[in-house]
């Protein structure tokens, strides 16, 4: 799904995404409601955030003038519906960021519970001091293309498929891309580097 600024702030009700597009997100869409008209999608927040880790997203969310839906397999955006992981073909490949991991921060590499809780950043967001390794859990796959701020930065061709993580201090954005012969897939993930 495209974030905006008032999704990290949710919490509760029928949620219509507006405002400026701020990234992309992975979300399980779990149900839906006909009587609310909505979405019922988990989040990967926690049960901490929105209605225990939920969020009811109104059926009119995705508009021209405010897209919900990241525009790839075929304009759904949809990755991930409860447990299965990029496309419902068989022959596509599945990738999943596994680290860095939401409400963890990375001290050089190891990894600790969450700290600075308190900063005006994305809670969720993975905070990094001194550099990491992005994990990926991959099957069907063939190559793994790893993107910071929409920028290309490394390729691996053999599992496990990783990337040695080492950017300035802000808020930026992690794209895998898997491919095999025939589809791609992909999972992204917003961090916050603090050193």
């Amino acid at each position: 799904m495209l974030t905006r600024t008032d999704f990290f702030y949710y919490r509760g009700g029928i949620y219509i995404p507006r405002g400026p597009v701020k990234g992309g997100h992975v979300i399980t869409i779990t149900g839906y409601d006909d009587i609310h008209q909505c979405w019922e999608i988990k989040n990967t927040g926690g049960d901490d955030w929105g209605e225990e880790g939920y969020i009811r997203v109104s059926y009119d969310a995705d508009t021209p003038e405010h897209p919900f839906f990241w525009p790839f397999y075929g304009g759904t955006g949809i990755m991930y519906i409860d447990g299965v992981y990029g496309n419902f073909m068989p022959d596509v490949p599945k990738i999943q960021i596994e680290s860095p991991e939401i409400y963890h921060t990375y001290l050089f590499g190891r990894e600790l519970p969450t700290i600075f809780k308190k900063l005006p950043i994305q809670q969720a967001a993975p905070r990094i001091i001194g550099g990491t390794i992005v994990e990926t859990q991959a099957a069907n796959t063939n190559k793994v293309e790893f993107y910071l701020d929409d920028k290309l930065m490394h390729v691996d061709e053999e599992p496990p498929f990783e990337w040695e993580l080492d950017v300035s201090f802000g808020l930026h954005t992690i794209e895998t891309v898997a491919y095999n012969e025939n589809n791609i897939s992909k999972d992204v993930r917003d961090i916050f580097v603090l050193l």
